[in-house]
């Protein structure tokens, strides 16, 4: 999931965070070069097989991408550098580390 950086955008998804009871360190994540976030859950089968880009729900705008995404080193140009949450690929052991997607995050797309 990539949440944009648009006025309001990371902010309500934090928020939705909060509603949930969740912490976003318990989450597979990092922030992105704008300043949005790139969040990573796992995805059965059946929901994996297309990616959906421009969504919105409020001001939240995000993308999801699926299918054929890799784990790399977090991206640095100029003075700008994405960086991992508390999980990262380097922390974790194995995919059954990430968390399912959840239905709350289904319920935006």
């Amino acid at each position: 999931m990539d949440v944009e950086s648009t006025e309001g955008s990371v902010e309500d998804f934090m928020e939705i965070l909060k509603r949930n009871n969740i912490s976003v360190d318990s989450l597979f994540y990092e922030t992105s070069l704008n300043g949005g976030l790139h969040i990573y859950f796992k995805a059965p089968t059946n929901k994996a097989k297309s990616s959906h880009i421009g969504l919105s729900k409020g001001k939240i705008r995000f993308d999801i991408l699926n299918t054929g995404k890799a784990f790399t080193e977090p991206s640095n140009i100029g003075n700008k550098r994405c960086k991992f949450g508390r999980m990262n690929p380097f922390s974790i052991k194995g995919l059954e580390e990430i968390q399912d997607i959840p239905e709350w995050v289904q319920d935006l797309f």
